[in-house]
């Protein structure tokens, strides 16, 4: 991260990724399609959460244009910072968590 978080001054958790879960019975699945969750809990709009716990989410932000950017948004603390300028910056940013002190 080139901005510190609430979480962390250099990084942010991304130990999974949501899927695309088009069986209403597995209820269980996290689903990038299920846009209740993320009312639930309170994201702004046009944001497609790709992983987080309620408290945070890491998203693809649709609100400035086509071609999403990647944010951090802490719902707890209101805190939203910028990650990348694609998913695929996004992708090329990642580390494994064995690197981070």
């Amino acid at each position: 991260m080139a901005q510190p978080t609430m979480w962390s001054e250099n990084h942010v958790p991304f130990s999974e990724l949501m899927g695309i879960v088009f069986d209403k019975s597995k209820s269980q699945e996290s689903s990038i399609l299920d846009t209740s969750y993320a009312e639930e809990w309170g994201l702004p709009k046009k944001q497609v959460p790709l992983c987080g716990d309620g408290h945070w989410f890491i998203t693809l932000d649709y609100r400035t244009n086509e071609v999403p950017k990647v944010m951090w948004i802490d719902i707890e603390c209101e805190e939203e910072v910028f990650i990348a300028d694609s998913f695929k910056d996004f992708l090329n940013g990642l580390i494994s968590d064995e690197l981070i002190e």
